[in-house]
């Protein structure tokens, strides 16, 4: 060992080596506990913290009343940390401005004079400046304080006592809430409502065995001081059962017209701890990084009460802004709660139950100590009262004997020895059951009063006799005595009824809470939402008609309707989207961003996705594999998409497959799709949905076949309720009606053909059963169309009356508009009528839409190239008409895809020709009108025989 270093041996007796682990530990559970229990969590009875209560003590001390004049907030300050904080000013006066705020307490506890900040953040003036004294409802924090209500303890040098704990009326915890980090854990409670809280606490005072739940009845959620819109009841719900948990608060906003034809969004509260100019610095930003879109202008004309305006563009959605802001700035904030305070000097979380409890617990103890304490001073009042009594009675002796006394002490001595008639006193003076004086205080001593039938004087009654003056032996002071006397018996009494009586002093507590609701109560300011708060990709969608595109390779995007304008029938049409060598454009469907889309896959399979979970891209983008947003199987793809609004009971899918069956299926049966996704049909081998739509379930039911053949019937199927009801589950698990129902058709066609029936007419056989009646959701379906060999259905649509005309499109870019009146209603499995003609030039039918004037329709090919047209442009031709020329085609194009679209009312008109690019407009116009000449001489295809052969 060196010689510097100091041995174990040589440390003065004084000193004792330690391991500095363990003195670590130490000092750190000492540091702990007392940041703990002396700074950062609130005492569950009055929910002060010590640096709010010594604060608020000292005001009381100084009384600092509310109806006194202000004191300097440095006077208050510098009275707190010299008796009571030994801590910095900085604290101290920080804890006394808090209290001051109006946006930070629910029920401010100062009352401030000057500047006291604001909810921006901005710093209060210097506490030389501004002034002090405790609000009105703090007079009720502090009441019954000089009565012994509670423990004191000395200050930090043993020269004053300070309270342990306020002996508050309200429950301050719960009102005004709190918030502060300790060691390791934390709290953080909100305010609410006085009312509300006084209400529920009364409740439980008088049922101790209602829930959390049934308190619920009455604080349903906080109530913070600037108000603002909550959420999140079921986060509520847990944290007022388990103490943890968490509030959603949203700003109040309203949506108003600038006077400029456009819409502003008016913010008239905001969220707890979010002031104004942060929210419009916030804005501001998301304007300059084009984070928002749609905002062009932030107004904050806050001054005492919230508002802040925001201008909006020409046409831009007020909703889809707002829930932006609420995602992207404080306009929304999550409020944590942990109700963890002081009980016992310990930290404990509690629930909603428990601190009202602790709180009543409080009150009780204080309404009996305060009792007690009143009962004290009135006996010893009324106790010396009585000796006056008596020495007026005898007041001749009291005089000789004080006359004969050498001094004070010898007269003290000898008032107190001698005994003292009473008899004209006997009926005031009151004894208890036991036989003591009612008036006599615990501590003196049995010897005194009525003993022996005479009184005896104790040591203060008779200090009282000596200290009497001359005027008191006056008749008008001895009734004065005697009323005085009276009115401190009565009280007595009641004071020891209270003490004896639980229920009593229960009410007691009951009138005071009730006397403060009433005194201080006032209505809710923050709003309860029984909603979820929850902003979803959805809420941040604007709501608009939009065009999905499937392409063969399975790639698919959506794009905004709005983005395609009308051309003129026979134009080359824009690109709709690029897709890549060899692939071309299955399908082309116009839905709104909002919708649920149903996607039923060639192996009868649905999933479901949001519009706007879809890629949105331009026309120059080929859009985004669909394998990657579905879970699809090999060599499985997108047949059909079903858009839906809202899954109804009364509402059906109907079914149609290439080979001609259909299914009727209600629409409930596919709302909860999973990412697996469901079954949705049973298909045969080589057979493909051609379409699924949504029906009332007594549609007429319309099936196009690829050689322009077409089959109208009616959906609605005339079973028995008790059979209809039970359907559903039959043939979710067995084919057995499916059979049933294919040998109704087949003997059908047998009866048809006995009496030699045209196909033209609706003919029901016995075993008809009408139209096609609801199966499950794995069932395959009827058959809806008697095919010819070759041929498939290529369309099915849900007839609407108020669409009067059928546009059919063919594959070489022809088609024509024809009268829904002109397709006669068939049997269902009916070959059908002809729908057009001309294979030979047209080639096959690819689809068919029912349109009305007005309307546009989208044609799409095989190298997705879109032309959108109006309907009007396109001749109406009867059904046996060849058509018209609908879309230019390059040689070895064909069409795939048509669509009805319905034109909106602020999509922008084009009726300028676009001029192709091999020549005029005009010259394309005048070659559409030579092959519509050439095809459609009106009555050329109106021969019987065209009739016959539809037989």
């Amino acid at each position: 060992m060196s010689d510097n270093t100091t041995s174990r041996d040589t440390l003065p007796e004084n000193v004792r080596p330690v391991k500095i682990t363990e003195q670590l530990q130490t000092s750190f559970i000492n540091y702990a506990m007392s940041v703990i229990v002396d700074r950062a969590l609130p005492d569950v009875r009055d929910g002060l913290k010590p640096v709010h209560r010594r604060s608020l003590y000292s005001m009381y001390k100084l009384r600092n009343f509310y109806n006194t004049k202000h004191l300097k907030s440095a006077r208050v300050v510098g009275d707190v940390i010299g008796k009571y904080h030994p801590h910095g000013d900085t604290s101290v006066y920080d804890t006394i401005v808090r209290m001051a705020q109006d946006f930070s307490l629910r029920y401010p506890l100062v009352d401030g004079h000057g500047n006291f900040g604001d909810a921006d953040g901005y710093k209060p003036a210097a506490m030389r400046y501004t002034e002090v004294r405790m609000s009105k409802i703090c007079g009720e924090m502090v009441a019954d304080l000089e009565k012994e209500t509670v423990d004191t303890v000395p200050n930090y040098d043993n020269s004053e006592e300070i309270p342990v704990v306020m002996p508050n009326k309200l429950p301050n915890l719960l009102i005004n809430g709190t918030s502060g980090i300790a060691v390791g854990m934390a709290t953080n409670i909100p305010t609410h409502n006085l009312t509300e809280v006084v209400n529920a606490t009364v409740a439980l005072m008088r049922n101790p065995e209602l829930t959390v739940d049934d308190l619920m009845q009455y604080i349903p959620a906080p109530d913070f001081p600037g108000g603002g819109i909550i959420y999140g009841q079921n986060e509520i719900k847990r944290a007022y059962r388990t103490g943890n948990g968490k509030a959603i608060i949203r700003a109040k906003t309203s949506i108003d017209d600038d006077g400029n034809g456009r819409q502003k969004i008016v913010v008239t509260e905001l969220p707890y701890g979010v002031g104004p100019a942060e929210i419009e610095k916030k804005i501001s930003e998301c304007i300059r990084d084009r984070t928002i879109e749609g905002i062009t202008r932030v107004n904050n004309g806050s001054t005492k009460n919230v508002h802040i305006e925001i201008f909006l563009r020409q046409n831009e959605s007020p909703e889809i802004v707002l829930n932006k802001l609420f995602q992207q700035t404080r306009m929304q904030i999550s409020f944590p709660i942990n109700m963890l305070a002081l009980v016992n000097n310990r930290p404990e979380v509690l629930n909603l139950k428990q601190i009202i409890e602790y709180f009543i617990k409080h009150r009780k103890e204080v309404v009996t100590r305060r009792t007690v304490y009143d009962l004290k001073v009135a006996r010893e009042r009324a106790h010396r009262l009585e000796a006056l009594l008596v020495a007026l009675s005898n007041i001749d002796e009291i005089i000789n004997i004080i006359r004969s006394s050498a001094n004070r002490q010898a007269a003290h001595e000898a008032l107190m020895a001698h005994p003292w008639k009473y008899g004209d006193l006997s009926s005031l003076i009151q004894v208890d059951a036991s036989g003591r004086e009612l008036c006599k205080p615990e501590y003196i001593d049995a010897a005194f009063g009525i003993r022996d039938g005479f009184y005896y004087f104790s040591d203060p009654q008779t200090t009282a006799i000596l200290d009497m003056p001359l005027h008191r032996l006056t008749n008008l002071e001895r009734s004065k005595i005697s009323e005085e006397y009276g009115e401190l018996t009565a009280s007595i009494k009641y004071y020891l009824e209270i003490l004896g009586s639980e229920e009593l002093l229960r009410n007691i507590i009951i009138e005071e809470l009730e006397e403060i609701r009433n005194t201080y109560g006032d209505a809710r300011r923050s709003v309860i939402e029984t909603n979820t708060a929850e902003i979803t990709k959805k809420d941040l969608v604007d709501p608009v008609s939009a065009v999905i595109t499937l392409s063969h390779a399975g790639y698919i995007k959506y794009q905004p309707l709005s983005e395609y304008e009308a051309q003129k029938r026979g134009g080359r049409g824009r690109r709709a989207t690029l897709v890549k060598d060899e692939d071309v454009i299955d399908s082309m469907y116009v839905v709104n961003t909002h919708d649920t889309v149903l996607c039923f896959t060639s192996r009868g399979k649905v999933f479901s996705i949001n519009v706007y979970d879809l890629p949105e891209a331009s026309s120059n983008s080929k859009g985004r594999p669909i394998v990657n947003m579905l879970r699809l199987d090999e060599n499985e793809s997108i047949q059909t998409i079903v858009p839906v609004n809202s899954f109804e009971e009364n509402k059906f899918l109907f079914f149609a497959t290439s080979n001609g069956y259909v299914k009727k299926t209600k629409l409930s049966a596919y709302k909860n799709v999973n990412a697996q996704g469901l079954r949705a049909i049973k298909l045969d081998e080589g057979v493909s949905l051609v379409n699924v739509a949504l029906t009332s379930g007594s549609d007429v039911i319309g099936l196009f076949s690829s050689d322009g053949r077409a089959c109208l019937f009616n959906e609605y199927s005339p079973l028995t309720p008790t059979a209809d009801a039970t359907v559903d589950a039959e043939s979710e698990n067995e084919e057995g009606a499916d059979v049933a129902e294919e040998a109704a058709d087949v003997s059908a066609d047998v009866e048809n053909d006995a009496e030699g029936s045209e196909d033209d007419a609706l003919v029901i056989g016995p075993n008809y059963k009408g139209g096609v009646r609801a199966s499950g959701r794995v069932s395959r379906g009827v058959r809806g169309m008697n095919l010819a060999k070759g041929h498939q259905v290529v369309s099915m649509m849900v007839v609407d009356a108020t669409l009067p005309y059928v546009l059919i499109a063919t594959e070489n870019g022809f088609g024509k508009r024809s009268p829904v009146a002109d397709f006669p209603l068939r049997r269902r499995n009916a070959k059908g009528v002809i729908a057009i003609k001309g294979e030979d030039r047209n080639g096959r039918v690819i689809g068919a839409v029912q349109v009305t004037d007005g309307d546009e329709i989208i044609l799409i090919n095989n190298a997705g190239i879109l032309v959108r047209t109006r309907v009007d442009e396109v001749s109406v031709i009867s059904r046996y008409g060849q058509g018209v020329r609908l879309i230019r085609l390059d040689e070895g194009l064909k069409l795939v895809s048509v669509q009805r679209v319905v034109k909106t009312d602020d999509e922008e008109q084009n009726e300028a020709e676009a001029p192709d690019a091999e020549g005029s407009a005009g010259a394309a116009d005048a070659e559409n009108a030579a092959d519509d000449l050439s095809a459609d001489v009106p009555g050329a295809a109106a021969n019987p025989a065209d009739d016959d052969a539809d037989i």
